[in-house]
């Protein structure tokens, strides 16, 4: 008979499971200690015992640099001239000014030509046609826009 066609005994077999388990390490690291899984603790021997989370004071945080800052500067006696903090003074911007949505105040890709209204959308211009002179007149002055409409 060929290889494939023996068959082991019961007793062989039973054998054979016993010498795998005594040869197989558990998890305490140990071959001949059989503690299961749940018993298994590793040893930290480096770590302090008696330490507990959450038990150093903590530092409240706030606004305390600034006025500090504050204090320390004596703003009050500093003249006008000298920059500081409290009175820097800076060049107009060489960007050119962004251009707001009148009825939304998103950034305004559009602009009415004929009531100088400026809107986000195309969806908002038939809003614009359909509104009266004297509410074209209210949102323009609260752009603070020289044009108004008659």
């Amino acid at each position: 008979m060929s290889k494939r066609g023996k068959r082991k005994s019961a007793a062989i077999i039973e054998e054979e499971e016993r010498e795998y388990e005594d040869s197989t390490p558990t998890f305490s690291g140990k071959a001949e200690s059989k503690a299961p899984i749940e018993d298994y603790r590793p040893d930290y021997s480096f770590k302090d015992p008696e330490f507990k989370r959450g038990t150093t004071a903590r530092r409240k945080k706030g606004f305390s640099f600034a006025k500090k800052l504050q204090e320390a500067e004596n703003y009050q006696a500093v003249s006008m001239d000298i920059p500081t903090y409290m009175n820097i003074e800076a060049p107009p911007s060489i960007l050119p000014v962004r251009k707001y949505c009148d009825l939304t105040g998103l950034p305004a890709k559009y602009t009415d030509p004929r009531t100088g209204i400026r809107y986000h959308c195309a969806l908002q211009y038939p809003t614009i046609q359909s509104m009266t002179p004297q509410a074209v007149n209210e949102y323009l002055s609260l752009r603070r826009s020289a044009s108004s409409i008659k």
